[in-house]
């Protein structure tokens, strides 16, 4: 994971006190659907897991999620996992 945060924080560019924002969201996507972090998820596992969090969340965290799950992260997440 520490190579996963240094890649958000250096070369993605995202403020340190949104890293942990980054990383939780990603978790919570794949502890969602019970797949393993080297298993990429589809569009439509993400859409479904910000439908059914958006329930219980602020629309602010919301909209915060989903940059986080876009693929670029989430592609390097699984190649350096």
């Amino acid at each position: 994971m520490e190579k996963f945060k240094f890649y958000l924080k250096n070369v993605a560019n995202i403020p340190d006190k949104y890293i942990p924002f980054y990383i939780h969201w990603i978790k919570a996507a794949y502890n969602f659907h019970k797949v393993n972090m080297n298993t990429e998820l589809s569009q439509n596992q993400t859409k479904e897991f910000l439908q059914k969090f958006s329930v219980n969340y602020l629309e602010w965290q919301i909209r915060l999620a989903q940059p986080a799950l876009r693929g670029s992260f989430v592609t390097h997440l699984l190649e350096n996992w």
